[in-house]
């Protein structure tokens, strides 16, 4: 079966989300977790950004938008504390699946690891050999 999907630009004030204290890389970001928009510019004063869709509903893709956008004032007035997975600490927001502070430990500890990668990887034979040996 043929399906007919057009690509056309969609241009959304969000002004009087940002006035309710939405910030703007949220609203992108929410937004193109719709895997049939994608983002692509803002006019620079945070007033209205632009989205190509590549869709054959358009009247769907605005309504859909705007959910996300009333959803996101909904939760920013009325938040949800949810439980870090990692920690078990009570949070209003979780990045990358854990609390914040857990997200900043999980990045130092990959830090931690790529720096001693690469140091390992810098040494020579000889110098692995050594090491090795100290270690026993």
């Amino acid at each position: 079966m043929l399906s007919h999907t057009v690509s056309y630009t969609i241009h959304v004030n969000i002004e009087e989300y940002i006035r309710q204290g939405l910030n703007q890389e949220d609203i992108v970001n929410n937004i193109n977790e719709l895997h049939q928009i994608n983002f692509v510019s803002t006019d620079g004063i945070n007033s209205n950004i632009k989205f190509t869709v590549y869709s054959e509903f358009y009247k769907q893709d605005i309504d859909e938008i705007e959910n996300i956008l009333n959803t996101m004032l909904f939760n920013k007035k009325y938040p949800k504390k949810v439980e870090c997975p990692q920690c078990g600490s009570d949070v209003m927001e979780l990045r990358e699946g854990v609390c914040m502070d857990c997200c900043k430990e999980n990045q130092r500890r990959l830090d931690e690891h790529n720096r001693q990668f690469d140091r390992w990887e810098s040494l020579s034979d000889k110098q692995r050999d050594d090491e090795i040996q100290r270690r026993k």
